[in-house]
C-alpha cells in the first residue's frame, strides 16, 4: 500500500524542484512521471516535504518561510 495526497494542490520533483500540472489527463494514472527539467522520476509529493535546500535553491520559497 502506498501513501496518496490530494491530487488537487500541484506537485513537485523532489530532485530539481519543478512543478507537474495536476490537471493533465493521465495524472491520476501514473504515480509517477518524468521530471521535464532534470529527467529524473517525478515523485508526487506535498510542497512542505521537499527538503529545504531545494526549495532555497530553486526560489521556491514564500517570502514569509525565509528565517
Amino acid at each position: 500500500m502506498g501513501v496518496y495526497f490530494n491530487i488537487n494542490p500541484p506537485k513537485y520533483c523532489c530532485h530539481c524542484g519543478w512543478s507537474v500540472n495536476p490537471r493533465r489527463k493521465d495524472f491520476k494514472r501514473h504515480r509517477s512521471m518524468t521530471c521535464y527539467q532534470c529527467g529524473c522520476g517525478f515523485v508526487h509529493i506535498q510542497r512542505n516535504q521537499i527538503e529545504k535546500s531545494v526549495l532555497r535553491e530553486f526560489n521556491l520559497f514564500h517570502p514569509e518561510e525565509i528565517e
